[in-house]
């Protein structure tokens, strides 16, 4: 549907795949949370802006 490759690996076990994500405050009492980077298929990759 989203035209990413799936794949299992020997295992029968699907790629690992998370968004890393950080509670930021962006005003006094508001907090947002904004995703900061993503690890996928053994790949970290952060936005360090």
């Amino acid at each position: 549907l989203t035209g990413d490759k799936f794949h299992f690996d020997k295992n029968g076990d699907g790629p690992a795949r998370y968004n890393i994500i950080h509670f930021k405050q962006v005003s006094p009492g508001q907090y947002k949370w904004i995703r900061v980077g993503q690890y996928l298929e053994g790949e970290l990759s952060l936005n360090m802006s």
